[in-house]
């Protein structure tokens, strides 16, 4: 049987499915009758069952060694369940392995690149884990700003450097719920804490912004 004969315990079908068929189509002479593990892998880590997710894609790593997609696998599991320094740890052994195969994307929006997690990975090395989750929760809830916001904040309040979850909390504020007051104060938190960034074009358009009369201000937060 081929990976699209596989039988699911469940309707739920990951939507990486698509983008990495192909890729395990190729492997299925060397994984054989292992390779369900990685659905099943997928079907745990979407019930946040992170550590059985885990274990799943270990096991496709213990199977086929040179099956270096493994790690990448188990890698997203443990950043999934806020172990990030693992996590970062497994990105990195993927990268090296896909290097010395010629396999690994020159193209940096490529899905298979994960030089972005890397560099993401390092900067949360230190910060609280469930601050990170919490983080990368709101992030995903992007079209869900008061929720998103709500996040952001119990991430802040276990991690009070958490430089990003300032800045995108300022995002929402600024383009979604329109509160330029506390938009402002997280872009300027952020700087603070990162002491590198130069927010000055954002800071000084919500400050002219403030600035205006509250009949202007109510008519451009309706437009």
């Amino acid at each position: 049987n081929g990976v699209a004969d596989i039988e699911w315990s469940t309707d739920y079908i990951p939507d990486e499915i698509n983008r990495i068929k192909e890729t395990i189509t190729q492997w299925e002479t060397a994984l054989g009758d292992h390779v369900d593990l990685v659905y099943q892998g997928w079907e745990a880590q979407a019930r946040e069952n992170y550590p059985l997710a885990v274990e799943t894609f270990t096991k496709i790593i213990e199977t086929v060694p040179d099956a270096y997609l493994g790690y990448y696998l188990q890698a997203q599991a443990l950043e999934a369940g806020g172990l990030n320094t693992e996590a970062l740890a497994d990105y990195e052994t993927y990268r090296e392995l896909a290097i010395e195969a010629g396999d690994y994307p020159s193209d940096a929006y490529d899905e298979y690149n994960v030089d972005y997690q890397i560099e993401n990975l390092s900067a949360y090395i230190g910060i609280d884990p469930q601050a990170v989750a919490l983080y990368q929760q709101a992030i995903d809830l992007y079209d869900e700003p008061e929720e998103s916001v709500s996040l952001y904040t119990q991430a802040i309040e276990l991690a009070p450097d958490f430089s990003d979850a300032y800045l995108q909390r300022a995002y929402i504020y600024e383009y979604s719920l329109m509160d330029w007051e506390r938009a402002l104060a997280d872009y300027r938190k952020y700087e603070e804490i990162d002491g590198e960034s130069d927010l000055s074009s954002s800071t000084n358009r919500l400050e002219e912004l403030i600035a205006l009369p509250e009949d202007a201000q109510t008519c451009l937060k309706a437009v």
